[in-house]
């Protein structure tokens, strides 16, 4: 399929018109009840068609008639990407769906159906807030249940068998690093000496990490483990439920930790003070252990202050194509701190 095809296709999934003759035609297979469509409301989140690519993620509030003439409200949301991503992400979200995170405490979105044409799935909304949501300007905010799930899920991810029957990807900084390699020649361009620096601290995080992966076992790993992912009814909720399923992988499970932890303090560190940044990160890291920080075995510093450094780097590069120069300088110069205690083999999860 041509890309000007892709693009126009995934750009249906906010057409109102296409999207309920959609769900007319395959909603009654995961709703025993469903007859037709009868109201739609379309929201979308996110809607991007550039030269190379489209995004969208569309939100779908309606209402349905039953077999016994009643309405029935229900939202979806539809995600698509021309680049063909989704249909791997799908498949992702159904498995972990039938192995385990469907009811309980840890949870993942219901799935329902892939559009072939559309490069894109439809899937059950998630009922409640992002995490980082709830985030507010009070140094009493209590995050410890919230925490406390969002360790309990990625351990529970991390700890599911592997089988056979399902070939998943390898997460390595070597090869998603990719990515950050295609926009050298724009940041250079910009800025030689701000390129160069990006390209060393990408070599040493990618030869350390080889390293590491040399000597464990990897497991599942979310893969872009953070706040916003995180969905909960409240910050006393009962249960957990995650979304987002594309970057899930076979990897090092401090992939997840590291991340988490990073984008935590980046994105806590508007509302919260240092002190308390710095003990939010320690209870999450003392949560997934069920240990005292000192009673961790150090060998998992090194790696989760490596994929810190990852992050902070992924998140540097972003922001450059924002014009956030001193957020980019101060990320850098964060990489470069991360590094250092991977290098010094130090217990330590805080910079400051």
């Amino acid at each position: 399929m041509e890309l000007e095809k892709k693009k126009k296709n995934v750009a249906l999934l906010n057409d109102e018109i296409f999207i309920k003759d959609c769900l007319n035609q395959n909603l009654a297979k995961y709703y025993p009840d469903f007859v037709e469509v009868k109201n739609l409301e379309l929201h979308a989140y996110k809607k991007h068609v550039g030269k190379t690519s489209a995004v969208f993620v569309v939100a779908y509030k309606l209402d349905y008639l039953d077999k016994t003439d009643e309405i029935k409200k229900i939202k979806l949301v539809a995600t698509g990407h021309s680049d063909g991503s989704r249909k791997m992400a799908f498949a992702k979200l159904n498995y972990l769906y039938n192995h385990g995170f469907s009811s309980g405490k840890y949870l993942v979105t219901k799935p329902l159906f892939y559009l072939e044409e559309n490069l894109a799935f439809i899937y059950e909304a998630s009922i409640g807030h992002r995490l980082f949501s709830l985030f507010k300007a009070d140094e009493y905010l209590n995050l410890a249940n919230a925490l406390d799930l969002a360790a309990a899920w990625v351990k529970k991810l991390h700890n599911l068998e592997v089988k056979n029957d399902f070939v998943w990807p390898n997460f390595s900084v070597d090869n998603i690093g990719q990515s950050i390699k295609k926009f050298f020649d724009d940041i250079i361009h910009s800025n030689q000496s701000l390129g160069e620096r990006v390209g060393k601290l990408l070599q040493e995080i990618r030869v350390l990490e080889q390293n590491f992966l040399n000597e464990i076992t990897p497991c599942l790993v979310y893969g872009d483990y953070h706040p916003e992912n995180v969905i909960l009814t409240s910050l006393e909720a009962k249960q957990i439920k995650m979304i987002d399923f594309t970057d899930v992988a076979l990897g090092d499970p401090m992939l997840d930790l590291g991340s988490f932890l990073q984008q935590l303090d980046f994105m806590g560190h508007r509302f919260f003070s240092r002190a308390k940044v710095n003990y939010e990160k320690e209870y999450f890291v003392t949560s997934y252990f069920g240990k005292k920080i000192e009673d961790i075995p150090s060998e998992f510093f090194p790696r989760i202050n490596l994929y810190q450094a990852w992050v902070a780097l992924r998140t540097a590069v972003f922001l450059f194509y924002m014009h956030k120069d001193d957020s980019v300088k101060f990320l850098l110069d964060e990489v470069e701190k991360y590094l250092a205690l991977v290098e010094a083999k130090e217990r330590k999860i805080n910079l400051y």
